[in-house]
């Protein structure tokens, strides 16, 4: 997880990125509480607060990290202990992250994410920067959902040929 001055930042602009657009876009009480769950939740992995972080997610939660089957982190959770075994493995496997947020956008039970983030693939040390989406719902208060999706350079995908994916692919 990063505990680092430079999730500080996207933590710092999560809320107000969302806020100048809801301002704009007269979004109701409920959906700012879904962003403040979504943010919650940032925040404690942020912190490498995982009781925090845990306390974010329902029972039943489902992570779906979407991409091609040899993509390192590429895979299907469903319950709170796999999904934050899940997310625990995923961040491992990255180093000196610096997410910069593009957009919050929320409607009803639904928070989607946008940011474009540098670092370095520990596998490889390989440097990437990936452009990447979250889409999350957001239940009675709890996140239920989260689907992530992203594309750039990513040196996990450019060795796929290589077989370096073989050791590094999270189990299914």
């Amino acid at each position: 997880m990063n505990d680092s001055l430079r999730m500080q930042r996207f933590l710092d602009e999560f809320l107000r990125t969302y806020e100048a657009n809801a301002a704009a876009n007269g979004e109701p009480g409920h959906e700012r509480a879904a962003v403040r769950v979504v943010h919650a939740a940032y925040t404690a992995l942020g912190r490498a607060d995982l009781e925090a972080f845990t306390a974010t997610l329902a029972d039943d939660v489902v992570f779906e990290c979407l991409g091609p089957p040899h993509s390192a982190i590429a895979g299907r959770w469903q319950g709170r202990d796999e999904v934050v075994q899940a997310v625990l493995r995923n961040f491992s496997k990255f180093a000196d992250q610096c997410p910069e947020l593009e957009h919050v956008v929320a409607r009803g039970d639904s928070v989607l994410v946008v940011a474009e983030e540098t670092g370095r693939y520990v596998p490889t040390g390989e440097a990437y920067d990936v452009w990447w989406l979250q889409a999350f719902v957001v239940k009675d208060g709890k996140i239920v959902r989260v689907r992530q999706s992203a594309s750039g350079a990513g040196p996990w995908e450019a060795k796929a040929d290589a077989g370096v994916h073989a050791s590094d692919a999270p189990a299914r």
